[in-house]
Order: C-alpha cells, then structure tokens, then sequence
C-alpha cells in the first residue's frame, strides 16, 4: 500500500499545475513561447544588499546599469516585504509559507533547519519535469534530508552554513579559492565566489539549453566579510568612499557585471530555438534580501523582467503578505 504524505500530495498537485499552466506567465505578457516550450526560471537573491545599494535608487555613486536594466526592462514591486532575518526570508521564497510553519526561525543555534517535509519551488519544478540547480547560499540546513540536493534541487554549488567561513563551513575558507559543496561532496574552487557561483550556473544552462530549467542563484555577498579585488573597490575609493563603503559597492558591481554575463549567455544561447524571440530565458528575477544596516528589511525591492518585453513597465506599488 502506498503510503501518500502531505508532501507527496503537494509536490504531485503543484506539480500538475506547473505542467498544465507553465505558458500562463508568458501569455499574459503577449509573449508566445515557439514550439509550446515552457519558461525557463532563472531567481536571483542577492544577500545584504540595501535599496539605495543601486543606481536606480538614486545612488549617483555605485555603478549597477545591469540591474538597473534589470529593473527597467520588468516590473519593480517597491514594496516587497521580507523576513526579518536571514534563514526565513529564505525559507518563505522556497516554499510560499509563513517561516515558521517551515521551522526556520532564526539563522543559527538549530533554528534554520527547514522540515524536511516542506515542498519546495525546486521539487514542484523537478516533478514537472524541469532540471533543477541551485549556486550560492542556502542556509536550510547542510545534513542529509535538509541539504539543497534533497529538497528538490538536482545540482548544487553551495557554502555550508550561513556564510563563507562562518561555523559550520571548512576553517579558514575565504571568498578567493573558496571550498564549496558540490552536490554534497567539498570541492575546491579557483577565482572570486559570485564569480565561481554565476559560472556554475551558466555551465549548467548550457548543459541543459534543451530542457526547461529553473536556476536558483542567492549570492553570498556583499554580505560581509567584505572581500572583494582592489579592480572593483579602487574605483570606489577614488570617489572619496570610506573603504567599507567602497568594497560593498565592489561586490555589488561584480554581481551586476556576473549578471551581464548571464542574460547574453541566455539569449545567445536560445537564438531561434526557444520563446521570446529567441530568449530562452523566460525570466529573471532579483530581490535584495536587506537594509545594509543589518536588521530593517521593510520596503526592498524585487525587480521582474520578462524576457521579451521591449519596453519597461516601471515601477508598481505593492505590498505582498506571507
């Protein structure tokens, strides 16, 4: 007899939905998918990143024309409300609950450990058939039933805990030459981490421009430690910034430069053989998660692009409750 969990049920439910509605998305934006392929998701989550952390906000200082783009190109909801700490915003994007059904609390001391019975947005993916992988941080837990690679994501490229070199991952490990895990088994990597992040994901569209794809890619920075190139922070400090200041804003344009690369990777890619003229990219999407004061997380922004849209939407009022 088979035995049919509240997990089960779920995931098999949504993932119905997914496989009948997949197009819904794109036909409301007048975008007609070529062959019936369905979208391909790619979420970005940036970590620590304030709303003024973008020129588009009105900082004459930081450089971030990718994002900014980004933001112009799609729909801005300007008022998109988070968690107030780390792990359950987290938690809440992964599987549209409230934090605390999940179990995830806080961000450390056991309290970011996600029920192993929650269906995440990977798993309702995966089961329509979508070919899953997530790059960066996922702080829902690193042991076996909790980890990334078993809440629905087929490929993952990520630090243990809730930052590089923080308890919890390997001693000593820093944002150059970093050790991460791949699909649950430490691999050390060469170069920058958003670098090493943004990289994977791109292999791994390529390695599946065939197949519908979602792409999770929540970046570690710029939360601190604030490491970056003197290449991105000296611009900044010949501007007069405080070196803090200055790195933050490196990290930033290196995300924004990372991002560049990825949406002329996916358009380059799905040249005459995907939706959107050609973009088989069906959307992107960018939230930061914070203030960089560290604890207010009210009023950030998630900018929307779908691919395709010629021209922006601007910005669009709305509050959303978990």
């Amino acid at each position: 007899m088979v035995k049919h969990t509240r997990k089960h049920f779920l995931q098999t439910l949504s993932s119905a939905a997914v496989a009948a509605g997949g197009m819904s998305l794109l036909a409301t934006t007048g975008c007609s998918p070529k062959g019936g392929r369905r979208p391909n998701v790619v979420l970005i989550m940036t970590d620590d990143q304030g709303y003024g952390d973008l020129g588009i906000h009105g900082n004459d200082k930081i450089k971030t024309p990718n994002l900014d783009r980004l933001a112009g190109e799609g729909v801005e909801l300007t008022r998109f409300y988070v968690s107030p700490m780390c792990a359950p915003t987290r938690a809440s994007l992964m599987t549209g609950r409230y934090n605390y059904r999940t179990g995830v609390v806080d961000t450390s001391r056991s309290r970011a450990m996600m029920h192993s019975d929650e269906v995440t947005i990977a798993e309702i993916f995966s089961s329509a058939g979508y070919r899953t992988g997530i790059f960066g941080k996922w702080l829902l837990g690193d042991n076996y039933h909790l980890r990334a690679i078993d809440q629905g994501f087929q490929e993952a490229v990520v630090h243990n805990s809730g930052g590089i070199g923080q308890p919890g991952d390997p001693p000593g490990n820093s944002y150059f030459d970093p050790v991460f895990q791949h699909n649950g088994q430490p691999q050390q990597y060469q170069g920058y981490c958003t670098d090493i992040f943004f990289a994977a994901a791109l292999e791994f569209i390529t390695s599946h421009k065939d197949d519908s794809f979602f792409v999770y890619l929540p970046t570690n920075a710029p939360h601190t430690p604030l490491e970056i190139t003197d290449e991105y922070a000296d611009p900044y400090r010949a501007m007069g910034l405080q070196d803090n200041d200055a790195r933050l804003y490196g990290m930033v344009t290196n995300i924004d430069d990372n991002l560049y690369r990825l949406r002329a990777r996916g358009s380059s890619l799905g040249a005459g053989a995907g939706c959107c003229g050609g973009c088989r990219l069906g959307a992107v999407a960018v939230g930061s998660r914070q203030l960089a004061v560290g604890w207010e997380k009210r009023g950030n922004p998630l900018a929307v692009a779908l691919a395709g849209q010629a021209n922006g939407r601007g910005r669009q009022e709305q509050k959303g409750e978990q």
